[in-house]
């Protein structure tokens, strides 16, 4: 089972060294209350602390804000108009964020890579 609370970044006040678990214990609390298993044999909780650990800036995983400005279309372009051929790919560019959104990312971004090739 995978569970994902959203919480701040890393750019506010929260002390994520001691409220990671809290927050953990909270959602645990939650999901049992609405009859999910919680009994987990193998767990593994990533705050923001270990996102930033592995390369997230501010400990966020998702890039932009999932506000309807920063969501599809107007995400930040994959394309620098400044610097032509300069392609950028991944959760903070056009289409967005999760699994199917990165990798269409880098298709669109080897697509728009290959019309600057036959320009």
């Amino acid at each position: 089972m995978y569970a994902l609370e959203p919480v701040p970044n890393l750019r506010g006040s929260i002390d994520w060294s001691s409220e990671t678990t809290s927050t953990r214990d909270d959602l645990r609390a939650r999901l049992s209350s609405l009859g999910y298993p919680t009994n987990a044999e193998v767990e593994m909780t990533l705050g923001p602390l270990e996102w930033r650990d592995r390369g997230c800036a501010d400990g966020t995983p998702f890039s932009a804000a999932h506000r309807f400005f920063q969501s599809g279309p107007f995400r930040t372009s994959n394309v620098d108009r400044r610097a032509p051929g300069l392609v950028f790919v991944g959760a903070g560019t056009v289409p967005g964020v999760g699994v199917p959104m990165v990798l269409l990312s880098g298709r669109l971004a080897a697509l728009r890579a290959m019309e600057v090739l036959r320009s």
